[in-house]
């Protein structure tokens, strides 16, 4: 009798035939398998605990990783670079040339028709000593300057230059950003942190911005910070923190529209209880101490504790906001009474 050739011999049993087929597939996968696992375990211990066992190349593909994420893009360096421009105080005469003194800081461009920022905490008020190198290699002389007292932010105006200005960051509270900051001519990465009061010893104009954020590191006076996107998020103040923007968006119209710096107020000074804490009946509470009224039409009074605005708490991050206003209504705490006062809001040229 033959037996067809597709069918095993009668020797074997058929179920054993086809459990051994089903084992050499089982064998192949297990195989294929086991290559896999490796693999991943590979990619784990070199990337996830870059530290364990001996994994120097998967060590490096981490470090290289992470770098990777915390460098800015060649194209915001480049487009920073062109809004930026150094400063200098003094020019000394060298065998028939000139040399550039001292360099006092970097300034940052706010207006398209020429207007530079920058801190500078030692100006001496004498502009016509300046010179500002700009990306291009030209160096240019400002034709008008303009201090801000409260902030020692400089205002600086080049004659005849169109420029692309910077944009500014908003900040929603978010804290320990990823930031970069203009240091020894490279960009490095930091990252900002909670607000830092006390930023002024003495009392202060109300409308003044009262807080600076602070920094992870030591950074140079008068450095730029920006984000990730390329938006200016301040500059770095002599304290080694960073005076917000909005600082410059405060004062930025009025500079730009009146050639002036004015504050919005309502016509007193003094401090904020994040500045020096406020007591009352042995609580503390937040709020404006007037010390000082420096307008003849402010209705507040040297000793009040201003509560509230518009029914918000004050606060020192939010009080500026309020000011945008034409007026405004106050909770005032006078004599151990709350009183509501309805007062408009004044201009403070400096």
């Amino acid at each position: 009798m033959k037996i067809p050739p597709h069918l095993p011999l009668h020797c074997c049993d058929i179920n054993d035939h086809k459990l051994w087929q089903r084992l050499k597939l089982f064998f192949v996968v297990a195989i294929f398998g086991l290559i896999a696992g490796m693999s991943g375990a590979s990619i784990i211990l070199g990337w996830v605990w870059p530290n364990s066992n001996e994994g120097d190349y998967w060590l490096q593909s981490y470090a290289m990783r992470n770098n990777a994420i915390y460098q800015l893009e060649d194209r915001i360096k480049i487009e920073m670079s062109e809004r930026s421009a150094e400063v200098y105080r003094g020019s000394i005469g060298f065998y028939g040339n000139n040399y550039l003194n001292k360099k006092i800081g970097d300034a940052i461009m706010v207006s398209s028709d020429g207007w530079l920022v920058m801190y500078a905490p030692d100006y001496d008020r004498n502009f016509k000593n300046l010179y500002l190198i700009l990306s291009d290699g030209s160096v240019n002389r400002p034709e008008k300057a303009l201090l801000d007292n409260y902030s020692d932010i400089l205002y600086l105006k080049i004659v005849n230059k169109q420029f692309k200005i910077t944009s500014f960051a908003e900040r929603s509270g978010a804290y320990y950003e990823d930031v970069f900051v203009n240091e020894n001519g490279g960009w490095q990465h930091t990252v900002v942190g909670q607000p830092k009061y006390n930023l002024f010893d003495a009392s202060h104009l109300d409308g003044v911005v009262s807080f600076s954020y602070s920094l992870e590191g030591d950074f140079t006076a008068g450095s730029t910070v920006i984000n990730s996107q390329g938006r200016l998020l301040g500059l770095v103040n002599k304290n080694g923190s960073v005076i917000p923007a909005v600082v410059l968006t405060k004062i930025l119209p009025s500079v730009l529209n009146k050639q002036k710096i004015i504050y919005p107020s309502l016509g007193a000074e003094g401090w904020f209880s994040e500045d020096k804490p406020l007591v009352v009946k042995n609580e503390k509470v937040g709020g404006f101490a007037v010390n000082k009224i420096w307008s003849s039409g402010s209705l507040l009074k040297k000793g009040d504790l201003i509560l509230e605005i518009n029914g918000q708490p004050v606060a020192a991050a939010t009080f500026g906001s309020f000011l945008d206003s034409e007026s405004v209504r106050l909770t005032v705490l006078r004599n151990g009474k709350n009183i509501t006062i309805e007062t408009k809001i004044l201009n403070m040229e400096i």
